[in-house]
């Protein structure tokens, strides 16, 4: 009897036996596996990409203004920054130089953000599953997630074309964040082919769909002829239409439009009221460029107290030009 109950024990143990060792080769395999899958998924991904943006033809051709025109909504009348300028020997260039002293403009990200962004999920297992199964039945909000995860390296390994894949497939959904996010990278060439037709495309896809952010990089681009035929004229409308948006850097920008005297009349009234939206949402350069209205009387009555406050703003948050402007006040 004691001999049949060993003999029935025996395959127990060696089936117990053969499951713990294969529980611990499974992950060495998996992890093997995945990395002799990785190139294949990047040749995937790129030929995805190649599919949706390599056969447009023109990828690589300047748009003109007047294939534009149609893209500005009629009622604009009232958005990076404009290529720096040598000052005008006009009449009131004086002024017009010195209030322009010492204000740097801001990055490319100095504008804030976008109310897409402004929510930012949490990448944890859990929303990344939940994610993926959206995405795979179309959702173009869980792709445009996907691709922030993938971009930000938000709990999952940072990949810069499965950012770009997944940014591009909620594009084709009609997700205006992810044609912001994916004009950025053919912009930049960050996990695609550099192609700034690609970008202006995108940008002003989003742009159309009310993104002030969008609304400035078109203007942007515009301005400097980048990727499309330059025309300020329409640079201003996008820049304005941002602006009015709320965007800090196009309201910024317009503040110094209105300083210069470029693409608008000379109007140091308009540039402070320009100047202050900014300010009012923490930007650096406007809020230092608003210290240096009060304390030469630049559109405003002169106030000390309040060049100092809009000053200290400024510096507070690195300006150079601000903290020497409080010195220069203070005296040595």
């Amino acid at each position: 009897m004691f001999f049949r109950r060993e003999a029935r024990r025996e395959p127990a143990i060696f089936l117990r036996r053969l499951v713990v060792s294969v529980c611990l080769c499974l992950p060495g395999f998996f992890h093997v596996a995945a990395a002799e899958t990785a190139p294949e998924r990047d040749a995937k991904v790129e030929r995805e990409l190649a599919e949706l943006y390599g056969k447009t033809g023109d990828s690589g051709k300047s748009v003109s203004p007047e294939g534009q025109q149609a893209v500005m909504r009629p009622a604009v009348e009232d958005s990076k920054v404009p290529v720096e300028r040598q000052a005008v020997q006009t009449k009131g260039s004086a002024k017009k130089g010195a209030f322009s002293a010492g204000v740097t403009p801001v990055g490319e990200a100095g504008g804030g953000k976008e109310k897409a962004d402004k929510k930012e999920a949490s990448y944890d297992a859990k929303t990344l599953t939940a994610l993926r199964r959206a995405a795979k039945k179309g959702d173009a909000a869980a792709r445009f997630g996907l691709g922030q995860a993938y971009e930000r390296g938000e709990g999952i390994r940072q990949n810069l074309k499965e950012a770009a894949l997944w940014y591009a497939r909620a594009s084709q959904g009609g997700h205006a964040g992810a044609r912001l996010n994916l004009g950025k990278m053919f912009y930049a060439g960050r996990g695609v082919k550099q192609d700034r037709a690609l970008a202006f495309t995108h940008f002003r896809q989003a742009a159309e769909q009310g993104l002030p952010e969008a609304q400035f990089l078109v203007g942007k681009m515009y301005w400097e002829g980048t990727g499309v035929t330059a025309s300020r004229t329409i640079a201003l409308a996008w820049y304005r239409q941002a602006a009015e948006g709320g965007y800090a850097a196009a309201q910024y920008v317009m503040g110094r439009l209105f300083v210069e005297g470029e693409a608008v009349e000379q109007d140091i009234g308009e540039a402070v009221r320009w100047y202050e939206r900014a300010a009012a949402q923490g930007l650096p350069a406007a809020q230092a460029a608003m210290g240096l209205a009060y304390e030469m009387g630049y559109g405003v009555t002169p106030d000390r107290q309040e060049a100092l406050r809009w000053y200290g703003l400024a510096a507070a948050q690195g300006h150079p030009g601000a903290a020497a402007r409080i010195q220069a006040m203070h005296g040595p």
